[in-house]
Order: C-alpha cells, then structure tokens, then sequence
C-alpha cells in the first residue's frame, strides 16, 4: 500500500488558505452582492451629496446677489458723496484756444472770465562765442550755474571732458536746471557755439553764470557767454479795460488763482484780442452718473430676478426660487428709491421729478428729455443743487432726508459685515452645508466599516469552502489509492 505524497496534508492545507472574496471557491459573485447590500447605504449618501449640491448652488447665487449689491452700493455714494462729487465737475471753454486754455476744479464759479495775453514768460538763453567743431578743446576749471535766488551747481572740467560738447554733457548731468546744447548757426569760420537755456521761465529765473574756467592756452579755447540770445520775462495779463483795467505779472504761462479755482494756461500773446473763459457744470459728467446709477440698480434686480424666476412653459426654476429673504432685498430698495422724501424741494423730491419711473418689470426707465430738462436748468424751480439733494448721502441715518441717503442706510445695513441680512442669510447657507458635510462623513464612515465587515464575512466564507473543498480533494485521493491497493 503506498503512503500519501509527504507535500500535501490536511493541517496543510487548512492553514496555508489565504483569506480570499474572489467568489472562486463559492461561485459567488461577492463583489456584486456586498454592492447590493450597500446600495441602501450608498444611496443614503447620494441624497445627502444632492442636497449639498442644492445649497453650494444657492450659495453661490447669493453671493452673486451681493456682488451686484456692492456694486450698486459703490454707485450711489459716488453719486451722494458730499467731497469731489459728479456735481462740482467744472467744463471750461475759451473763446480762443489759440491764445488761452484753461482747466477748473469744483471751486470755479460757473461765469464768464475775460482777458487779454500782452506778452508770454520766457526763460533765459545764452550762447558761447564760435568755435570749429563740437569736439573744439576747451579750457579747464570750472563753470557755476544758478537760476535766480536758488542754489548753483558747480561743473568740472578736466582732461576727461574739456571739449564744447564735454562741457554740454557736465552740464545736462549737475541737474542744474539748464539745457546745453551744441548748435550749429551754419555760417562763419566758426558756427558752432554752446547755448544754455533756464528751464524755467520768469525774471526770477534769470540765469547766473559764475566762469572759473582757465584762460586760453594752446588750442583750449575759454567758453565766453556774452551773447544773451533771450532775455528772462514774465508773462504778462490784462483783466479789463480802461483805467480800471488790472495788468498781472507771472514767471510762468501757467497761471492758478487769477480767478478762483481755475488754471489758465497762456498759449500765444496778443495784446489787441481779448479772451472770454466760459466756466459752467459739466453735466455730462453727471449725467453719466445718474445713467449708471440707474443701471446698477437694473443690473441688481435682474440679477435677482434670475435667481427667483420660474417658467412655466420650461419648468425651469431659478435656483433661489421661493427664498423670500432674496426678494425681500429687492423690495426694499425698490421702496427706498421710489418713496418722495420729506425736506427736499417738493418739485425734486423724487425720481420721478428727473424722469426715472419704474417699468411693469420692476426696472428704472430713464426719460431722457425730462433728465435733461432738470440738469439744465429748464424746469421752473429746480436747479442743480436740487438734483445733488437729491442723491445726497450725507443726511441723517435717523431721518434720511433724501433718496441717496434712504437707499445708502438700506444697503449698509443689508452689507454690515457682522450684522447685516446678507450676513445672516450666508451664514444659514453656510450652516446647512457643514451640517451636509458633517452627514456625508458620517455616512461614508458607515459605508466604509459596513463593506469591511461584508468583505470579511465573505472572505471566511470563501476560505471554508476552499477548505472543504481539499478535504474532500484529499480524501477522494485516498480513497483511490485504497482502491488501487486491493
């Protein structure tokens, strides 16, 4: 009777099995089915994702709602603000261009200025005596140069820059406030010649020129300046005529306080031709800023109304549809810009008064002829300071006297950072999705232990089988070699 292969044994065969869930020893398909003993699970987890999607949506949509309401914010203190605002833009325009400019800042009255250019400022120019070429030895020392009553720079000239042009150099680099330049007059045994000119016009501008450059010697020939080529003058201005007419001297051709808040610019001088500087508001400026106003709103509104909307033909739904926080916004502001305000001139207390109503669709239309009308004047009763009440943020918080200080405490407490209903209303959002996350974790931790301990169950289940398996293997070898042994 022969023995039983040494290699293979029972104790061997039950202890060497690796734990296994690949269904081959069941037949089983234990991947599927721990996948539909899950599904339960996993679907629980699915449904919680889909609602934190929801709410990421809506909060993503919300903070384009107060993107949009920023942005209008932004728009109606520039409108209000008390300081540097649309109202004071000032537009200046000169009878002749070629003689006067002028520009203006909100201080200009608006009016009409008159005046006459005699002469223009000049500066001060001086020129060397000839020399041959640009690079014509010079002597060596040094030169001094000042304007007026300020401080002189001194330049040096040694073996590294003693020519005509060398001296130009030193000078163009000491920051002196004089040009040098080498120029060439064409004619003569010696054209060319070194010309310093002022940077700065006015008689207290008049060029100093201190020489302690060496006397000639060999072919180094001393820069002389005796030829004063243009003489330092200020500009001169006349306001009025006869013998009450006032004569204004001014270094420069850029003249600021001759008449308040206005900088004249003197272009060419004729004493025989007076000037007239017209100053009035800049209302296309503001103009501008009243269309922008009322576009921001516009884009506000749309914006939430997006977010709201439901049509019913697609049955498509805005992702904020049914928030009656959101709308409660729109309403709001729609109340503080449409409601007259109590202390203004009764014939502007209101948009209405410069034309802007409100469409069937909640948005601001603009009467173009009726806003021009009351920006220039031509509404019986109401001038510009009525349409800058108008829009004034600066009223009190209490009593809001006027429609930019309604709308702009309405935002502000909206926008508070710590307090306001957008903070509020972000802070729900944010709440429901960490409570989402918070579920999805908890879920998914379920989820992951439940697998596990399907998969080991399944695993010990695929390893007795296997081990079953070779027993009965092992014994049906047995059982064959008794038989062969008889």
């Amino acid at each position: 009777m022969s023995s039983l292969s040494p290699t293979v044994s029972l104790s061997n065969l039950l202890s060497n099995t690796p734990l296994s869930v690949s269904g081959l020893a069941t037949g089983f398909d234990t991947e599927k089915i721990i996948q539909g003993l899950t599904a339960i699970q996993q679907k629980r987890i699915d449904l919680i994702q889909s609602e934190e999607s929801v709410a990421l949506n809506r909060q993503k949509a919300f903070k384009g709602v107060e993107a949009q309401l920023l942005t209008f914010q932004g728009l109606v203190k520039q409108l209000g603000q008390a300081q540097n605002n649309v109202f004071g833009v000032r537009a200046v325009s000169s009878s002749n261009e070629d003689l006067v400019t002028a520009a203006a800042t909100s201080s200009a009255v608006p009016g009409r200025y008159t005046l006459t250019v005699n002469s223009l400022a000049q500066n001060d120019q001086v020129a060397s005596q000839g020399y041959d070429s640009a690079d014509a030895q010079i002597t060596q020392g040094t030169l001094q140069l000042a304007l007026g009553t300020g401080a002189s720079k001194t330049i040096t000239i040694n073996d590294s820059n003693h020519t005509l042009q060398g001296l130009a150099n030193a000078i163009n680099a000491a920051g002196a406030d004089v040009t040098a330049s080498v120029i060439n007059v064409g004619s003569g045994a010696h054209p060319f010649r070194l010309l310093l000119s002022s940077n700065k016009t006015g008689l207290s501008n008049a060029l100093t020129i201190t020489n302690s450059l060496g006397a000639d010697a060999g072919n180094a020939v001393k820069p002389i300046f005796a030829t004063q080529v243009q003489q330092a003058a200020d500009a001169s201005v006349s306001v009025g005529s006869g013998n009450g007419q006032l004569t204004i001297q001014n270094a420069s051709n850029q003249i600021d306080g001759l008449f308040p808040g206005i900088t004249v610019n003197l272009e060419n001088a004729n004493p025989d031709q007076t000037v007239t500087l017209t100053v009035s508001a800049d209302i296309s400026k503001t103009r501008q800023a009243i269309v922008d106003f009322v576009k921001g709103f516009n884009d506000l509104a749309r914006t939430i109304d997006d977010q709201v909307r439901y049509d019913p033909a697609t049955g498509q739904a805005g992702v904020l549809l049914g928030n009656p926080q959101v709308t409660a916004i729109q309403d709001q502001i729609r109340d503080a810009l449409i409601t007259p305000r109590s202390g203004l001139n009764p014939k502007l207390n209101s948009l209405v008064g410069l034309g802007i109503t409100s469409d069937d669709r909640g948005q601001l239309v603009i009467n173009d002829a009726k806003l021009d009308d009351a920006l220039n004047g031509r509404v019986s009763g109401v001038n510009l300071n009525d349409v800058q009440n108008l829009f004034a943020v600066g009223s009190s918080l209490s009593n809001p006297a006027s429609v930019g200080a309604k709308v702009s405490q309405t935002l502000d407490k909206m926008l508070d950072p710590v307090s306001g209903r957008l903070r509020t209303i972000d802070d729900g959002f944010q709440s429901s999705i960490d409570d989402f996350k918070k579920q999805i974790d908890v879920q998914t931790q379920f989820l992951q232990d439940q697998t596990a301990q399907l998969q080991h169950r399944f695993a010990v289940l695929e390893t007795t089988v296997s081990q079953l398996q070779n027993i009965g293997n092992l014994l049906n070898a047995q059982f064959a070699v008794l038989s062969k042994s008889k």
